[in-house]
């Protein structure tokens, strides 16, 4: 895949070098659906993507920008980007993404140099798996309102209270939980962010099953967990600020474009196969191709800003990409579905382990995953515009 900007001899050379790697080492019999995660695949499935993703971070491919000391090579935020764009476009199933894109950043930030060192190298290599827990059955798009707590005991906090709508559960040994710990506060105030062990006692944990037929997501239950005051991840009763951080980071992911680039470059593949396109198809595609170039040179504008501001999103970015990627995941796979007709539940490519059809049901999930458009618009006002809320 050509990429959207001049590279250095240096990007050139290592994009060179993984493409190589990946022809040698990556069967294409398991590329994976760009809007599914590995952990939604078989288990036999989900264990090869588990022992692959530990070899790439072991070859230095998966967690390249992360310091040396933790693993990584010191590469910048444009490497990074350049390198996921790469597996993206390959359909490489990245497995661990609430570890390695969400709860890493925060450490690096706000983890102490202890938590670094016990989580970061577990992570990269797959030993750990963790989920995200911030929805509850009744706070979901309104997170401010949640209602499970965690209550200081001596060097303990004694967690109770639900989480739902959490993916990667099904397979993840530890949490990232929100929770209320200063009883008093109200909406954004008094809250903190956990890691959590789920093999602690009193975790209940009930899969959830999705339309395509598959566990997508559980409904985790806490009663009288005890969690360690040492897996506090930033400053206790500010941990809203730290799990706005790492949804920027969930938000503003450098590989959806890459993907979706590759799903639009298959389905002209399967237009020219079926006889070539009608006038309005071939509108309709270039339109498409002009908005996926678009994205993919937005995330190369924020990842350029990432490594000169050593880390940090400009505020409404993360919410802009998440529109845009969103609206993408619907759209072209709705496309797909319209060009190939009552023919997209049967077409598959050639060679890979994916189809049109399971695009079109996992597109949904791009919409709501990550906060809500809804919400998505109401930061941009805020953040950008100087709108009230």
């Amino acid at each position: 895949m050509r990429t959207g900007v001049a590279l250095s001899a240096q990007q050139a050379e290592m994009l060179d070098e993984l493409k190589r790697y990946l022809d040698e080492n990556f069967p294409v019999e398991h590329e994976g659906p760009s809007g599914a995660t590995p952990e939604w695949s078989s288990e036999e499935e989900f264990a090869w993507v588990r022992s692959f993703n530990s070899q790439l971070a072991r070859d230095g491919w998966l967690v390249a920008h992360w310091p040396p000391s933790y693993g990584g090579r010191g590469l910048t935020p444009l490497d990074n980007m350049l390198i996921r764009e790469e597996l993206s476009f390959r359909r490489v199933p990245i497995a661990n993404l609430n570890g390695l894109d969400m709860l890493a950043p925060i450490l690096l930030e706000l983890g102490t140099e202890e938590q670094r060192q016990e989580h970061l190298p577990k992570i990269a290599s797959m030993e750990r798996l963790w989920c995200q827990g911030f929805s509850e059955p009744e706070a979901g798009s309104d997170l401010t309102s949640l209602r499970t707590t965690a209550r200081r005991e001596g060097d303990h906090y004694v967690v109770n209270g639900s989480k739902i709508w959490t993916g990667h559960a099904m397979h993840a040994e530890w949490m990232i939980l929100l929770a209320r710990t200063d009883p008093e506060s109200r909406g954004g105030r008094g809250l903190s962010l956990l890691m959590v062990d789920l093999k602690s006692p009193g975790v209940t944990l009930h899969p959830i099953r999705s339309l395509t037929g598959g566990v997508t997501f559980c409904q985790e239950f806490f009663s009288d967990v005890r969690v360690p005051v040492s897996n506090l991840v930033g400053p206790e009763h500010n941990g809203w600020r730290a799990s706005n951080v790492l949804l920027q980071h969930e938000r503003a992911r450098a590989n959806p474009a890459a993907m979706f680039r590759r799903d639009l470059d298959d389905l002209m593949a399967a237009v020219v196969e079926r006889g070539g396109a009608d006038p309005g198809t071939e509108i309709a595609l270039g339109k498409m191709i002009e908005r996926v170039e678009s994205a993919r040179a937005m995330a190369y504008d924020v990842a350029s800003v990432l490594a000169k501001d050593e880390g940090h999103f400009p505020p409404h970015m993360p919410s802009v990409m998440k529109i845009v990627g969103a609206e993408l995941a619907a759209d072209l796979s709705e496309l797909a579905t319209d060009i190939l007709g009552l023919d997209v539940a049967e077409y598959t490519p050639n060679e890979g382990n994916w189809d049109f059809w399971q695009e079109f049901l996992y597109s949904p999930v791009a919409r709501i995953g990550g906060g809500s458009y809804e919400i998505q618009h109401d930061i941009i006002a805020a953040m950008c515009l100087g709108l009230g809320r």
